[in-house]
């Protein structure tokens, strides 16, 4: 047999998870957006600057509130072509093209300046 006994509660950790939870409303999350979409427009690799022009977002309601979809309509032959240059991806002729990994990168940057807002204005 074995028994199990507990001693108090979560109270306290769920008092200091509560306050490290960060929400954004509607406005705050178009303005992140807006700067990280430059983000990835200028990581983008071009030669034309086509692919680069194609990235957009939107805010879209979740369960918790909201959050952003970032989008790239550079579609050819049923293939998005920000994810092959970002991933790499195989030719006609079986050659193989590495990829450029830009993508991670950008939206870690814009994280990371998330981020540091949040502790910065937590600790005014």
């Amino acid at each position: 047999m074995i028994k199990v006994k507990r001693k108090g509660d979560f109270n306290r950790t769920k008092k200091y998870l509560g306050k490290a939870l960060v929400s954004y409303d509607k406005g705050q999350l178009e303005k992140i957006a807006e700067k990280n979409l430059h983000i990835l427009k200028e990581a983008t690799p071009s030669n034309t600057g086509t692919l680069a022009n194609q990235w957009g977002y939107q805010i879209v309601k979740t369960d918790n509130g909201y959050g952003i979809l970032y989008t790239n309509t550079d579609i050819q032959n049923g293939y998005n072509i920000a994810i092959l240059v970002d991933r790499g991806h195989a030719t006609r002729t079986g050659t193989w093209v590495s990829g450029k990994n830009y993508i991670d990168p950008a939206i870690r940057k814009t994280y990371e300046s998330i981020i540091k807002q949040t502790w910065e204005e937590r600790n005014k």
